[in-house]
């Protein structure tokens, strides 16, 4: 399940453009390009943007006849580039490595002037694709906060389609074996929701653990609370749909001809 950020929308979306991801000799240009991908992905996400895409990018550079041998990593470049997509900021991004950690920097340019109006910067200890999603996720959600000003913005999560806690059965003046059964199991679902709306709890809890730490600048307390987050969500989804799937069956089974007997 995907974690993303939900910003109010008190005026027009800047449009920005992504340049390329550059990095160390530790990180090649097929992974620089997964990470742009993943990266741009997650800016979407924060529904803070306007986000032209990679394939639009390069048919109008290619267009207005773009040409540039090297990295564009220069403020002059940015600016150029801006310029001819039309966008009002850009965004450039780099990733390095030191020893153990990764850390991604990322710059918030003006598209007018070249100067940077925001930046964010992120490090994680372990192999790049452990620390890819993470840095990308909260890289994007930090420089969307920065620019947005949002200061209380929360990670939204999906739930699985909500799951009845009271079924209506026809009433009987008598039930049979099967339909005693069959309530038996509608009460197996009920318990399997109640053990997901637990597991619900444990996410409130670890999400606060989360914006605590990483406010604080603790990242490694952050990553923990992250994957209780994850751990949490699986657990209260494997929950959701046993009981979604347990009740079914318990309706079959109550609705299943009786053969003619009463």
């Amino acid at each position: 399940m995907l974690i993303g950020l939900a910003f109010a929308q008190g005026s027009k979306l800047p449009n920005i453009a992504l340049i390329p991801f550059t990095g160390d000799e530790h990180i090649s240009k097929e992974q620089l390009d997964f990470i742009t991908g993943r990266f741009a992905a997650e800016l979407v996400q924060t529904k803070a943007f306007n986000v032209l895409e990679r394939s639009r990018m390069e048919f109008i550079l290619k267009e207005q006849g773009f040409q540039e041998s090297g990295v564009c990593n220069s403020a002059e470049c940015h600016v150029h580039v801006g310029q001819l997509l039309g966008v009002d900021n850009m965004v450039a991004g780099s990733i390095v490595q030191f020893g153990p950690t990764f850390m991604m920097r990322l710059d918030y340019l003006d598209v007018g002037t070249g100067a940077i109006l925001n930046s964010v910067d992120l490090q994680m200890e372990g192999e790049l694709h452990e620390v890819v999603d993470f840095l990308c996720q909260h890289g994007s959600a930090s420089l969307a906060e920065k620019v947005m000003g949002t200061k209380d913005a929360k990670p939204i999560i999906s739930k699985p389609a909500s799951i009845p806690t009271e079924i209506k059965l026809p009433q009987s003046s008598h039930l049979s074996w099967k339909r005693k059964i069959a309530l038996g199991i509608v009460g197996i679902a009920g318990l399997e929701v109640l053990g997901g709306v637990s597991h619900d709890d444990d996410i409130s809890k670890n999400e606060i653990n989360y914006r605590a730490a990483w406010a604080d600048g603790n990242y490694s307390a952050a990553v923990t609370a992250y994957d209780n987050v994850k751990h949490a969500e699986s657990k209260r989804n494997e929950d959701y749909y046993a009981a979604l799937g347990t009740a079914l069956v318990g309706m079959v089974l109550w609705f299943w001809p009786e053969g003619g007997s009463k």
